[in-house]
């Protein structure tokens, strides 16, 4: 006969193979889903690393125009109409009149028919030597490739 030990055990045999069978199924999950896990820690990483260089960079860069805004020269005339035609005029560009008046610090000009780059060029040229400053700008499309009607206010 059996003892009353061995009837427990063969009773629950299923049971404790079910048991195995499921704890193997969770430590085998487990493994598994660490591996890629892994992976994506390590290009979380990387991105980290990459995020940080990028604002380093973008860090530098606001520096650098800090920089640059603190070295601006002040104007070199007192009367920026004058100050807007001298340097309009070093580009070849021939404002029309009609202009908008000044009011409140801020000039108007027209320029009927130039060519795009150069208007940039001499929008760059007063920011920076004169610290005229566009705050409003319409251009308008020629038939010609390139060229524009442009109006332009300036400020200090």
């Amino acid at each position: 006969m059996l003892h009353i030990a061995d009837r427990w055990s063969i009773a629950h045999r299923p049971v404790v193979a079910w048991t195995l069978a499921m704890l193997a199924l969770v430590v085998l999950g487990i493994a598994v889903s660490f591996g890629p896990l892994a992976a994506a820690i390590a290009g979380k990483q990387d991105d980290v690393r990459r995020s940080a260089l990028l604002l380093q960079v973008a860090r530098q860069h606001v520096a650098d125009s800090q920089a640059l805004t603190r070295a601006t020269s002040p104007p070199r005339s007192d009367d920026p109409r004058i100050a807007i035609e001298r340097v309009l005029a070093r580009h070849r560009l021939h404002p029309t009149t009609g202009g908008s008046p000044a009011a409140e610090g801020r000039f108007g000009v027209v320029i009927a028919d130039a060519p795009f780059d150069g208007i940039v060029r001499a929008i760059g040229a007063l920011a920076r030597d004169e610290a005229l400053h566009v705050v409003e700008a319409r251009f308008t499309a020629l038939v010609d490739p390139g060229r524009v009607r442009a109006e332009l206010v300036f400020a200090r």
